[in-house]
């Protein structure tokens, strides 16, 4: 085979290695690509619904049992059970409410 034969050889085998490459390179940045796009849909509806929640959850207001309210600056009593390894002690307690937490 003369040189210029093999030079051409070379070359063509050099072009289709080069393009097999190149194939697998698009194919590797199409499908990242895709992976991304999943991925950013999938935190903005994340987002979303936290930001649904959010909302909803600062329109219902919260509100205490009267009974809590009523027990402002007044005092509780009763029983108070306790019990450690094994040993209850039973007294009477006394808990005095001076502010709602």
């Amino acid at each position: 085979m003369s040189g210029e034969a093999t030079f051409y050889v070379l070359f063509i085998m050099l072009t289709l290695s080069m393009g097999l490459v190149f194939q697998f390179i698009l194919g590797r940045i199409k499908k990242i690509s895709n992976d991304t796009k999943k991925l950013n849909e999938s935190i903005v509806k994340l987002h979303q619904e936290a930001y649904q929640n959010r909302n909803s959850s600062k329109k219902s207001t919260y509100q205490k049992p009267q009974s809590s309210r009523s027990l402002r600056n007044k005092q509780l009593s009763g029983n108070l059970s306790l019990e450690y390894q094994g040993q209850k002690a039973i007294t009477r307690a006394t808990f005095y409410i001076d502010k709602e937490s």
